[in-house]
């Protein structure tokens, strides 16, 4: 996931995150890399704690963005004692955007330091409303032999449940990781 050849060009590895593309040394470990990614990609902290815990709220209950700038959400927070005015549903785009690229970043990180030996598993459906989805989802188990799942994609397949519709929407998703 974050190296690409270990082995090539001399002992080098390729940091595969989005925009970097270092080579760094690679004698037996993952020590190189692991200072690399602490150093060099650190995730952007959200600014407003507030409008991320309303963030985290709406994600959680499945909520539109927009609910929290309802009069009755409103309502609610005053009736804590709150003269806080949540953000315009613009403002949580760009908090949903920047939250994203934290977990994305967060997770990237962890498959690096953590998952020697991933593997991802595929989950197919279709709704009673006849729309058809792919889940992608990366497993290992840690040093200290904890298993972890983490969710990778969740996508709308607008093309039928093909070997090869699937191959290519898990060669973009992980490219995109």
């Amino acid at each position: 996931m974050c190296i690409r050849d270990r082995y090539g060009e001399g002992g080098l590895v390729l940091c595969l995150i989005p925009n970097c593309g270092k080579k760094l040394k690679f004698s037996s470990s993952t020590t190189s890399m692991r200072a690399h990614i602490a150093r060099y990609h650190k995730p952007k902290v959200v600014d407003d704690e507030r409008g991320l815990g309303i963030l985290k709220y709406c994600i959680r209950r499945q909520l539109p963005l927009s609910h929290c700038s309802t009069d009755d959400f409103k309502q609610l927070l005053q009736l804590f004692g709150a003269t806080y005015s949540p953000p315009c549903p613009q403002t949580m785009n760009k908090l949903l955007d920047s939250y994203f690229e934290v977990a994305k970043t967060q997770v990237i990180a962890k498959l690096c330091n953590e998952a020697n030996y991933p593997f991802c598993t595929l989950d197919l459906w279709t709704s009673t409303s006849n729309n058809q989805y792919l889940g992608i989802t990366i497993h290992y188990i840690d040093d200290d032999f904890k298993a972890w799942n983490l969710a990778l994609e969740f996508v709308e397949m607008s093309q039928a449940h093909t070997a090869l519709n699937i191959k290519e929407i898990l060669t973009v998703s992980i490219k995109y990781l």
